[in-house]
């Protein structure tokens, strides 16, 4: 395996030839890593422009996103995703592109509580070097009505989309928590 800067290269390569092969019918590109001579992409997408969005969280890869992609996929809570904020949107603004027209998206773990007391147990649980301020304000953990408004946050900071990882052991528990998320806070989204 290639180290991590390698790794990361190769990448920006291939969003470049992606791109490429996306919005043309035949495309050619010369990389360090990649070469195509006159590659044909048949039959083209439907969807035009088609779009890519780069998973990212660390700087170099959010400016790939910036730079060749039409939207980024990062994960985590509500202060990761203004941590990543901080650096997309000068890298946005640096490639001539506006927030607006970007597709943020994210997924994070979810855990719904019944009650406020619930919640703080596991903020207790969870609170290791941060402050259990930053850890109510910021993880997708809380009742209906705390879940709804943090979602809400995270769509006023961009976000688009958001794919839940709810915190759940067994299938029957499982489902339970997916119904109860989809019923007391999806629906009044």
């Amino acid at each position: 395996m290639p180290e991590a800067g390698e790794r990361v290269t190769r990448l920006k390569e291939a969003v470049q030839i992606l791109r490429g092969l996306f919005d043309n019918e035949c495309f050619s590109y010369e990389g360090k890593y990649w070469k195509l001579d006159d590659a044909y992409n048949v039959p083209q997408p439907i969807q035009r422009p088609m779009r890519i969005s780069v998973g990212a969280r660390q700087p170099r890869m959010i400016s790939i996103a910036a730079k060749y992609g039409d939207g980024m996929n990062g994960s985590g809570n509500l202060y990761a995703i203004r941590g990543y904020l901080k650096h997309l949107e000068p890298e946005l603004e640096k490639n001539n592109r506006k927030m607006r027209d970007f597709y943020l998206s994210g997924f994070a773990n979810v855990t719904i509580t019944k009650t406020g007391e619930e919640a703080e147990a596991i903020y207790k649980k969870i609170t290791k070097d941060k402050s259990i301020e930053d850890v109510r304000g910021n993880e997708f953990v809380g009742t209906a009505e705390d879940l709804i408004e943090k979602f809400r946050v995270a769509q006023d900071m961009g976000v688009k989309m958001m794919i839940v990882i709810p915190r759940a052991n067994k299938i029957p528990e499982l489902k339970e928590y997916i119904a109860k998320l989809r019923d007391e806070v999806f629906h009044r989204l």
